[in-house]
């Protein structure tokens, strides 16, 4: 038979081979189609933050993952845990372990890997005296925004209002976190010294 032949799954055909005017059967190469493995849709949260992660999932077991960029993203090829790199769109893609006829299956997502927030300088008098207040503030409004201190020995801090309180000498950093809409978290500190 001459012409095109559209096959099934797992149908053989047989192609004979002739040269210019001879008709004389010169070869018979058998062809059969074999079967992908079935592969599910990539579920998850398809979007993460510059060295945030987020974690893929698929149902179809046994499989291994891939970035299509890794300057955007990098996944763990066992976990699909996936760590924002830089801002932009990313490919992640899944690949199915061979199947007895010795074929894989792929499919892939579009993550998003989001920049963080630009958060303002913190203002305020740095220098305090224990048992005195300064209010501190930032021009930046986020989702969120709560203000902390790694030295609460020293200074506290109310962490919406942003008073800071001397409480004994020394020094102490005054953080400013914000979050914004999109879940990405930038922290701004400044240093306290209380006397």
């Amino acid at each position: 038979r001459r012409g095109a032949v559209l096959l099934g799954t797992g149908e053989e055909v047989k192609v004979a081979l002739t040269y210019g005017s001879l008709t004389g059967l010169t070869n018979t190469i058998p062809i059969k189609i074999k079967t992908l493995p079935a592969i599910a849709p990539i579920p998850g949260t398809l979007s993460t933050c510059e060295t945030g992660t987020t974690t893929l999932g698929n149902p179809t077991a046994g499989g291994t993952w891939s970035s299509a960029d890794m300057s955007i993203a990098t996944v763990n090829a066992t976990t699909g845990v996936v760590t924002g790199v830089a801002t932009g769109i990313v490919n992640i893609i899944y690949t199915t372990t061979p199947n007895g006829d010795g074929c894989t299956n792929s499919t892939s997502a579009s993550v998003t890997v989001n920049a963080p927030p630009t958060v303002a300088p913190i203002t305020g008098n740095v220098n305090i005296c224990t048992t005195t207040t300064s209010q501190f503030s930032d021009a930046t409004v986020g989702t969120t925004n709560v203000w902390g201190s790694d030295n609460m020995a020293v200074a506290t801090v109310d962490a919406t209002t942003g008073l800071v309180t001397g409480v004994a000498p020394g020094t102490a950093n005054i953080s400013y976190t914000v979050t914004d809409a999109n879940g990405c978290t930038k922290m701004n500190t400044t240093s306290v010294t209380a006397t």
